[in-house]
């Protein structure tokens, strides 16, 4: 079976939920970017996987990026919408974060997630069950 985004690709019977997939797509990178460029002062351990470029990607993610105060994912459902979670950990930069996401207007389309976790702990599950060799640390 495909994964969820490639059937999103070519979906053609609704426009509003292509528009959002599409402005997710476009958009994500680049905040993705941007957001490793604010952290990269601090040097932190993070875990990065797009799975659209990975061999043993996923049927519903498309990508993901957990820092130590920071997590951004992105999927698409088996109704093929694209849709972007976000949380914080007492991040240093998240009112830049968040200017960022209203800036490439993922805003209205985005959902914070508040994990029933702390973040720490969170943040240290990934880092167990991925393994170190999974995370890179981020440099200026």
């Amino acid at each position: 079976m495909s994964p969820y985004w490639i059937t999103a690709r070519k979906q053609k019977h609704n426009t509003a939920q292509q528009f959002i997939n599409h402005t997710l797509d476009t958009n994500f990178p680049f905040l993705v970017e941007k957001v490793k460029a604010l952290l990269a002062k601090d040097n932190p351990l993070v875990y990065e996987r797009n799975y659209r470029k990975d061999p043993n990607g996923s049927l519903v993610a498309l990508h993901a990026f957990l820092a130590p105060t920071v997590y951004l994912n992105l999927d698409c459902d088996g109704a093929y919408r694209y849709q972007m979670q976000y949380s914080f950990g007492n991040c240093p930069h998240e009112q830049e974060i968040r200017a960022l996401i209203r800036s490439f207007r993922l805003h209205e389309i985005a959902k914070e997630e508040k994990r029933e976790l702390n973040f720490a702990t969170f943040y240290k599950n990934v880092l167990a069950y991925q393994g170190q060799s999974a995370f890179y640390t981020l440099y200026n």
